[in-house]
């Protein structure tokens, strides 16, 4: 009966044991709202070897999208870059729940290809640059917000 109830305890705990971290691997939609109110997304395709993931996709306007990432339990944290002709960092940090994850991001303006101090914005800082702008990115030197003064730097992701 001891070997029984051991065996039990056992089972629970490994069935219910938030150690175990969920296989991100597939495709995914990451959704946002931008800095004028409309909503953006990317299409991203996850590799997770171990917790360690691979991140790769491609955006209309942003072009090609490679990053990386870690999940630890139900914690991730994701770092996409965008190489196109607007380069940007995406820095997501959410949980996952099933085939979902939500959480906070936030977009920088990348130094590719740039010389000098460098344009990295932080996030939601309440100041919008000057007619709005693609996926809430800011301007060099600038920070990021909506018109209104607020910003919105959360974030879902679907997997496919």
């Amino acid at each position: 009966m001891r070997k029984v109830l051991f065996l039990a305890t056992i089972l629970a705990f490994i069935m219910t044991s938030s150690v175990w971290a969920a296989d991100l691997s597939g495709n995914w939609t990451i959704k946002f709202i931008k800095v004028d109110g409309a909503e953006d997304s990317l299409d991203v395709a996850i590799k997770d070897a171990g917790g360690s993931l691979t991140i790769t996709g491609n955006h209309g306007q942003l072009g090609a999208l490679s990053g990386n990432g870690a999940v630890k339990g139900d914690n991730v944290n994701m770092d996409i870059k965008a190489t196109g002709s607007l380069p940007l960092e995406f820095i997501f940090s959410g949980k996952v729940a099933g085939n979902r994850i939500s959480g906070t991001r936030e977009i920088k303006l990348s130094d590719i290809g740039q010389s000098g101090q460098g344009s990295q914005a932080p996030a939601a800082s309440g100041q919008a640059p000057a007619g709005g702008g693609l996926g809430g990115q800011a301007p060099a030197g600038g920070s990021q917000g909506s018109p209104t003064g607020q910003s919105s730097n959360t974030f879902t992701a679907e997997k496919k």
